[in-house]
């Protein structure tokens, strides 16, 4: 990889200041492939991953681990808009006998029966009124 002389490797600093956002990435995480890329913009060098992270380490610089403060808040804000649902453990289910898929559907629901985000976003989703008992 062509050395970045201390002015590019400073501007390229501030670059990296700014949120990857700002960039055009969709969240907030600098990784050596868009780093790399953004080499390539800013200043029409090619490198390779590997040579971003010897320029890098060569200026002092480290990778680093979200906070999970940081990691938890995407898992449950984020994560479920872009993530392709798995198939569950009851997808691959054979049913012996008939009360076998009652059982097991009730199980799931005594999991759930008190959980009231779940039980109200279901009620909001078909439109239907909880009546008290």
């Amino acid at each position: 990889m062509p050395r970045l002389d201390e002015a590019k490797f400073a501007r390229l600093e501030r670059e990296l200041r700014k949120e990857p956002m700002a960039h055009g990435w969709p969240d907030q995480v600098w990784t050596l492939s868009r780093i790399k890329t953004l080499i390539g913009r800013r200043f029409h060098l090619t490198c390779t991953v590997q040579g971003v992270h010897l320029l890098l380490r060569r200026h002092g610089w480290t990778r680093q681990v979200p906070a999970r403060r940081a990691v938890a808040g995407w898992v449950k804000d984020t994560r479920p808009r872009v993530e392709v649902p798995r198939r569950r453990w009851l997808s691959n289910t054979a049913f012996t006998t008939v009360d076998h898929p009652v059982r097991t559907v009730s199980r799931g629901l005594r999991k759930i029966q008190y959980r009231n985000d779940i039980i109200d976003g279901c009620l909001t989703g078909t439109w239907l009124q909880p009546h008290p008992t």
